[in-house]
């Protein structure tokens, strides 16, 4: 049902409100006490005999796509923060340091800095619409889930989201040939990046069609609707609530994920203890020590990323057992943990590489 401004005018006696339509007591009568005006997915008849009280949304409010100051704060923060940051990112790296392109790290710095610049656009399109419909988002909240542009923004996050998994997963099984298997074919030379940009590429396709299936293929299961279960265009399995394409969505988002990092997670060890007996072993030449830093960097953005996606995995979990989640909790997966290290990578990975280079050249 879609909520209009003066859909209850003239309806003087109304006393009670029962509705399982967001927003809808936004438009109440005056007549209806906000006591009185119970927003619940459950039936009426559960409601009557369980005396369930409103489901009030942490993100959502009347007026606002984010009815939080403080998280519309956060979200336009990251949001500018990244996008300037992995620009700043994709022009060093393709104009200014252009003799490393040919290097696996700057290649996968390159692909992480476009992944991240789409969680920021992704960022950006909430924070605009958020003020475009300020003060008048209730009636227009079907609208603008069902627009073709909170369609995007979802596909935008979803590509991101995965691309940078894969991306981290490449590029530790890449670190891990190197370090382990230093003179194989596969850690060095022209075949070595051909094989990396193939990866890539490969990559890409694979996030940009796990993020489009909801919308081109299987309507009859996601209705059209994979996207638009938000008003910030995520479609998270997080929230129990059993909506299209919620299966979908929990074995990409946590299942999947969650085999990747696990992944990930056994290469870093391996990684670690490689360098470890290296170390200890050989007397550090300039090679091994700029292979020991970049395997400390991508260190970090790991535990960055993990830092992000394990809150979202453990909540997709509870979730299928029943478990609510609070919706402060959801609120601040939603609008911060999720896009954070979109804006933190910049400055991890390159803000490390310029460092390097200095150093180098004060040596030289």
């Amino acid at each position: 049902m879609i909520v209009k401004e003066r859909m209850f005018e003239r309806l003087e006696n109304l006393k009670t409100l029962f509705t399982n339509t967001p927003f809808m007591c936004c438009v109440k009568p005056a007549s209806v006490s906000d006591n009185n005006c119970i927003q619940t997915q459950l039936s009426l008849i559960k409601c009557y005999y369980l005396n369930c009280k409103s489901e009030v949304d942490a993100i959502f409010s009347c007026s606002a796509l984010i009815g939080s100051t403080v998280l519309r704060v956060c979200l336009w923060t990251i949001g500018i923060s990244a996008f300037i940051g992995n620009l700043v990112v994709i022009v060093y790296r393709l104009f200014l340091d252009r003799e490393n392109m040919k290097k696996n790290y700057s290649l996968f710095t390159l692909n992480l800095a476009i992944s991240d610049l789409l969680m920021a656009i992704y960022l950006l399109i909430i924070g605009v619409i958020d003020v475009y419909y300020n003060g008048v988002y209730a009636w227009n909240d079907q609208g603008w889930q069902n627009s073709i542009l909170c369609t995007i923004a979802g596909v935008l996050s979803t590509v991101s989201s995965e691309m940078s998994t894969f991306l981290i997963l490449l590029v530790t099984l890449d670190r891990l040939i190197v370090v382990m298997f230093p003179l194989s074919h596969l850690s060095r030379g022209e075949k070595s990046w051909r094989l990396a940009l193939t990866a890539y590429m490969l990559m890409w396709i694979v996030s940009i069609t796990f993020a489009v299936i909801p919308i081109v293929t299987m309507q009859s299961y996601f209705n059209g609707e994979f996207y638009s279960q938000s008003g910030v265009c995520l479609a998270l399995p997080l929230t129990g609530v059993e909506q299209p394409g919620t299966e979908y969505s929990f074995a990409v988002f946590v299942c999947l994920n969650s085999f990747l990092f696990i992944v990930i997670f056994i290469g870093q060890i391996c990684i670690y203890k490689s360098l470890r007996k290296s170390g200890r072993n050989i007397t550090s030449s300039q090679s091994r020590q700029r292979e020991r830093s970049v395997s400390t960097t991508l260190f970090f953005v790991v535990m960055t990323d993990f830092c992000c996606w394990f809150p979202i995995g453990v909540m997709g979990i509870l979730s299928v057992y029943g478990i609510p989640i609070p919706n402060e909790v959801y609120a601040w997966v939603m609008v911060f943990v999720l896009p954070i290290n979109a804006a933190i990578n910049p400055f991890l990975y390159t803000a490390s590489a310029v460092l390097r280079k200095r150093r180098y050249r004060v040596r030289t």
